[in-house]
């Protein structure tokens, strides 16, 4: 059905036709010829429709049982312009469709027991994409992914808005009849796009004037891309009223003075919206894959099950999961394993979006085609994208990386070796099992480990269920992660130079370091700060002669220059540890059975550490050496844990503060930088230091959330307020 003109859809009318109920189809899957080439053509094939299917019976078919291409998934809710048709009377469905309708069929025996989404290729490497907001809802079939499956966005800005048809050839003519009353009347057209906008109105036609008995016109030479016709008032001019919906196959329209009520806006907007496509797969679906699911830049991917029942991503030979009978998809009689890196992968891109909770990921991180070869896969890749994986397993995945024929990947950039791979992402890892895995559970860039804020805000779909035991979590959230036997029990963190203010800050996960970490002048944001919690410590190993950390600056003309910076802050109990990759007498986070992960390299005993594991932490000759010391909050961030310095007795103690700027030591503080939380509105926070009568002080608060409105006492021992500043600017105009 071509869409593209607003032509008339049954399916826009919450019409669907197509239904087969109780039959047994057998021995299908054959070849037939469709426009000179030979085709093979599924028992059940859908293109670009929805069906309804129901208890029936798919059989010993020589492909898969049914097959549909992308769009034929489509969820509609009928309340798009194309489905309300004449905006003048807007109404409000009780009913939707969500591509075909596939309950209770028995599918055993075939080639491909499942539903198979069929990507053609129309052109070479042009591979058929899901251009629409689609969904996987038929939990009684499993979903086969042979060719790689993209979610098309559509990135830029808003494009022109489609040109009216052209008027010039129109001819107007009146004849006998008709209830048009005595006048002059001109005629314009709009034309509709597939998404049901309507374009600007085109130039008025020529005139004619209507009298007597001659009170119908007949409009001729419309052209083949107007979609409605609108007339004029008697006198020749606006406003015009809808009269019509036009076919491209009638050039033609006898106007007899009846309208269809609604008035052409003039007020068009001359630009209009890009709309990207979208995929969500409902809780228990099972997708099978030889290939890999792209979340093009701008799309959005949302997989999120529930406990009881999971969303499944797995090989097509993985037969602990199945749907119609059988779970043997590949009807090989368990003739074939799954092994890991049997299909590729989950790959998010850039300005993407991707939600994924109670999922497994199993036997991914292979090989697919890209354009023009081959290339190695991630289970889960992130690309500057926004991702969230929350209580899901990944499981028997490979690497993901080394095979690839090309390093950019056709366009989509290198990876590395990770089970979930990052670059320029701050994603929110929670809740998760990583375990027996070919690579890295994590593999993260050292930029993305920024100081930006980010908190679980939980599930896209129902409860929203955000795993909030703390506030105040800085670049990737990565939390409550059980990780066991990978390829390092760990997030590497790759190395290079810092672009941006670091902050390691994840205490429940090992950070691993095999390469050097560059942390070059501030500019603007800078420097890199290794955080331990009030309760935890954060554990970095290392391994290689090049892994560790340096700070560099280059003496510029600018008075002001700030050379690279690296702060290593621990709490009492609870100090930073850096150590090598070999040592297992410290981790962080636990295994699958609840004990203390600490064999990071996931080699038991067999090495242990030496001196000169790694390199160390290199402070070169111009880095920054100012004497401001960087505090951390000891109270606890978690919600509901008990104040620790919420009153003058109990505050806690930054220092001792120079009195002026040339006297400050090892003792004696130039300034102290403080980062803490405001856990609950409730939360208050005291903070003590010691000065000289006199020293001038100076208090800043930033970086803060823009819903923040801080209040800042200066109290004595006793608690008694000796200052208080509410508004700064306003106190600066009047003291």
């Amino acid at each position: 059905m071509d869409a593209s003109n607003g032509r008339n859809h049954l399916e826009n009318q919450g019409i669907f036709l197509n239904w087969i109920s109780n039959a047994d189809i057998r021995y299908g899957g054959g070849q037939v010829v469709v426009d000179g080439s030979s085709q093979s053509i599924t028992p059940l094939q859908m293109v670009d429709a929805r069906p309804t299917v129901l208890s029936s019976s798919i059989t010993r078919s020589a492909d898969a049982a049914m097959s549909a291409t992308p769009n034929s998934f489509r969820e509609t809710n009928f309340h798009s312009p194309i489905q309300q048709g004449n905006p003048a009377t807007p109404f409000t469905v009780d009913y939707s469709r969500v591509g075909p309708d596939l309950h209770l069929n028995r599918i055993t025996n075939n080639s491909i027991n499942g539903l198979q989404v069929r990507v053609q290729t129309a052109v070479p490497n042009q591979l058929e994409k899901l251009t629409v907001q689609g969904r996987f809802d038929d939990i009684d079939v499993v979903h086969f992914l042979p060719e790689n499956l993209e979610i098309q966005g559509t990135p830029g800005g808003a494009i022109l808005a489609q040109d009216p048809p052209s008027t010039t050839n129109v001819r107007l003519a009146v004849q006998t009849g008709g209830t048009l009353p005595i006048g002059l009347y001109t005629y314009r057209f709009t034309t509709i796009n597939a998404q049901g906008v309507e374009s600007l109105g085109s130039e008025a036609t020529t005139s004619v004037f209507a009298s007597g008995t001659t009170r119908t016109v007949v409009v001729s030479n419309i052209p083949s891309n107007a979609s409605r016709i609108y007339r004029s008032g008697p006198n020749g001019q606006g406003p015009y009223t809808l009269i019509g919906e036009l076919s491209s196959a009638v050039g033609a329209f006898i106007d007899t003075g009846t309208s269809l009520g609604q008035t052409l806006s003039e007020n068009f907007a001359s630009v209009r919206t890009r709309l990207d496509a979208r995929l969500v797969i409902d809780a228990g679906t099972v997708v099978k894959s030889r290939a890999r699911i792209d979340v093009s830049m701008g799309a959005q991917l949302i997989a999120e099950g529930t406990a009881g029942n999971p969303v499944v991503f797995t090989s097509l030979n993985d037969i602990r999961y199945g749907a119609g009978g059988t779970f043997d998809t590949a009807n090989r009689g368990g003739g074939q394993t799954a092994v890991a890196g049997d299909w590729g992968g989950i790959y998010v891109g850039h300005t993407s979006s991707a939600s994924l909770d109670h999922v497994v990921v199993a036997f991914g991180g292979g090989t697919t085609r890209v354009q023009g070869g081959f290339s190695d896969f991630g289970a889960i890749e992130a690309h500057q994208a926004d991702l969230r994986v929350a209580h899901s397993r990944l499981e028997f995945n490979d690497s993901g990386a080394g095979t690839s024929t090309a390093a950019d990947r056709g366009g989509r950039g290198s990876n590395a070796e990770g089970t979930i791979f990052v670059r320029g992402a701050q994603p929110i890892l929670v809740d998760n099992i990583i375990a027996n895995n070919v690579g890295p559970a994590i593999s993260i860039d050292v930029s993305s480990l920024n100081s930006s804020s980010v908190e679980d805000y939980g599930r896209s779909t129902g409860r929203l269920g955000p795993v909030a035991d703390k506030v105040g979590n800085q670049g990737p959230l990565v939390s409550k992660n059980r990780i066991d036997n990978n390829g390092i029990n760990g997030m590497v963190v790759r190395g290079g130079n810092l672009t941006t203010e670091g902050v390691w800050d994840d205490t429940g996960i090992v950070h691993v370091v095999q390469d050097q970490i560059v942390v070059p002048d501030f500019q603007h944001y800078g420097g890199l700060r290794l955080l331990s919690a009030s309760d935890q410590s954060l554990v970095i190993k290392l391994d290689g002669a090049q892994a560790g950390f340096t700070a560099t600056g280059q003496p510029l003309d600018n008075a002001d220059r700030i050379g690279g910076s690296i702060q290593v802050v621990g709490t009492p109990h609870h100090p930073v540890i850096l150590t090598s990759l070999h040592d297992d007498s410290v981790g962080a986070g636990f295994t699958i059975a609840g004990s203390q992960q600490v064999d990071t390299n996931n080699n038991g005993d067999a090495t242990s550490p030496t001196a000169g594991n790694w390199s160390g932490i290199l402070l070169e000759t111009y880095s920054n050496d100012r004497n401001v010391v960087l505090t951390q909050e000891r109270e606890s961030p978690l919600l509901g844990a008990p104040a620790s310095n919420n009153t003058p007795g109990q505050s806690q103690f930054l220092g001792s503060l120079a009195p002026n700027e040339k006297a400050g030591n090892e003792n004696l503080r130039l300034g102290f930088q403080l980062s803490g939380v405001l856990s609950a509105p409730s939360d208050l926070d005291v903070y003590s230091f010691r000065a000289d009568a006199g020293t001038e002080v100076w208090l800043d608060i930033d970086r803060t959330n823009n819903s923040l409105d801080t209040v800042i006492e200066l109290v004595d021992a006793n608690g008694r307020t000796l200052a208080l500043s509410d508004s700064s600017l306003l106190e600066e105009r009047d003291p």
